[in-house]
């Protein structure tokens, strides 16, 4: 039998987490290519669907995302197709190519966080890598 994670003191994936304000959500509506958007989570936990207006996502799960998003969509779409890529703000600094926020699908790596950066410069180095998470 297997502890659940908090109570083993292992922290659950990053994918499966809520997202924080600041991060971004990717929406794709298929029967209405003018609602395709991305919109940032606010401070409240909340995004701005077009046409709709707020939608609390404060607590979901990023995988779950796109039900709640179908599920505010149903009321104007049907059938509703929605694809939701929740989008993590990643800030990638030191000796790498171009130090910036990115916003990088939930399933990323770190080496694709460096990767979207440009790579470790010449004077960098690739060991030891410093990971910070609020």
């Amino acid at each position: 039998m297997t502890a659940p994670a908090a109570a083993s003191g292992q922290a659950p994936p990053a994918k499966a987490l809520p997202l924080q304000p600041g991060d971004r959500v990717l929406l794709k509506i298929w029967a209405d290519s003018s609602l395709a958007d991305s919109v940032i989570v606010a401070d409240n936990g909340s995004i701005m669907l077009p046409r709709l207006g707020a939608l609390s996502i404060a607590g979901i799960p990023a995988p779950a995302l796109g039900d709640s998003v179908r599920k505010a969509y149903a009321t104007l779409l049907n059938p509703v197709s929605v694809e939701v890529v929740p989008l993590r703000r990643v800030s990638v600094v030191g000796d790498v190519h171009t130090p910036n926020i990115f916003y990088l699908e939930t399933r990323s790596t770190v080496g694709d966080a460096i990767a979207r950066a440009g790579g470790v410069t010449d004077i960098g180095r690739e060991n030891p890598i410093i990971l910070m998470r609020d």
